[in-house]
């Protein structure tokens, strides 16, 4: 157990000390931390793509349908009131 504890107060003494030693130590944690973490970038910036691009697709499909719906709904009101003219005029 003293090997160790040499060894530690070894290795802090050529960082220039407990606290440089534990900052050290934290700031290589971070860097680390960091490059670990691009991959899950990439990941959510792919993600976050395609479903803005799903979403547009899905809005895009809404907004055709609607209009298929409003163009249909004036064509047949055309046609009803033409009916309706037509059945008006045969009386």
């Amino acid at each position: 157990m003293t090997w160790d504890y040499a060894q530690l107060s070894h290795t802090a003494s050529q960082a220039g000390g407990p606290k440089a030693l534990v900052n050290q130590i934290y700031s290589n944690g971070r860097k680390s931390g960091h490059i670990d973490m691009i991959p899950y970038i990439f990941l959510a910036m792919a993600s976050g793509a395609l479903i803005n691009k799903g979403i547009e697709t899905i809005s895009d499909c809404v907004k055709t349908y609607r209009e298929v719906n409003k163009s249909q709904a004036e064509e047949a009101m055309c046609a009803l009131e033409q009916e309706i003219e037509t059945y008006s005029s045969v009386d």
